[in-house]
């Protein structure tokens, strides 16, 4: 390992220690994430950093401000925020924002819906589902197909 590497792998796991000591559950699994993606980036700009490890280190919403807080701090910049122009995530941003029904308008939005049922499904409970949401559950589940 070249000293470089060396000082940015010590730099990369001190922030990682700044995130655990503000409360984030970055892990090791989340850690080893974050450096194999870091590696692929050019380390000397801070917004790939800064992105590659909001997404691997952080696990839920409540990481975020302490995520961007900690980044703040230890290097000492915050990139803004990614502007959304690649058709696809345009297109997923509006399925998770649909625009306002008019008034007596009566388009069926269920299906822009099921996804996010499906992701409050996988972080549930199952002692806590309703009925629907079991029945839910195992439609879903009956869609795996098992490998050989």
């Amino acid at each position: 390992m070249e000293p470089a590497d060396r000082d940015a792998d010590e730099t990369l796991t001190g922030f990682v220690r700044t995130l655990r000591a503000a409360g984030v559950g970055a892990d090791t699994g989340r850690t080893a994430a974050f450096l194999r993606a870091v590696d692929t980036l050019d380390i000397a700009r801070p917004e790939p950093v800064y992105w590659a490890g909001r997404l691997t280190l952080c696990s839920s919403g409540a990481d975020l401000a302490r995520y961007d807080a900690c980044f703040l701090h230890y290097f000492g910049t915050r990139p803004g925020p990614v502007r959304n122009t690649h058709p696809l995530t345009t297109t997923a941003a509006a399925m998770w924002n649909p625009p306002a029904a008019a008034e007596g308008d009566d388009a069926d939005t269920t299906g822009l819906l099921a996804a996010g049922d499906t992701e409050v499904l996988r972080s549930a409970d199952i002692a806590s589902l309703t009925r629907e949401e079991r029945a839910e559950v195992g439609r879903l589940v009956s869609r795996i197909s098992a490998r050989r």
